[in-house]
């Protein structure tokens, strides 16, 4: 829904900016794009070039959830728990769960990298 200023996602009762849907677009670039790192990590045969793309891939996880805690802490955006879900292990989204308002002021969280099926079947579920 769209008031000409603010707009509400489909099931949301909260409307947010329509400025604040740029925002919500990088992260879901940056999401998306942490993905394809991670499909060419899973891709590479050379040890020392995987080992590489591995930390990239992995600061790519670290930068989307920074960019969803900015996003959630400065203009009250829908917390993304999707994407957030996807990221973190476990035990750190049932810390976020528990304690949202205290996670997200959080310096350090536990990245959970996924797994090579996850990437290669498992995204495409979020996309629908």
């Amino acid at each position: 829904a769209n008031n000409g200023k603010h707009s509400r996602f489909l099931g949301a009762d909260q409307y947010i900016n329509n400025s604040s849907l740029i925002r919500i677009e990088k992260i879901m670039d940056s999401f998306t794009n942490g993905i394809s790192l991670w499909q060419d990590m899973f891709n590479e045969q050379s040890t020392e070039l995987k080992t590489n793309k591995h930390k990239i891939a992995l600061n790519k996880w670290k930068e989307t959830l920074n960019l969803i805690k900015k996003a959630y802490l400065e203009e009250q955006i829908p917390t993304m728990e999707k994407y957030i879900s996807r990221i973190v292990t476990i035990n750190e989204f049932e810390s976020y769960k528990t304690d949202k308002d205290l996670w997200f002021k959080k310096d350090e969280h536990e990245i959970q990298e996924p797994s090579e099926d996850w990437i290669s079947y498992g995204y495409i579920e979020i996309e629908k």
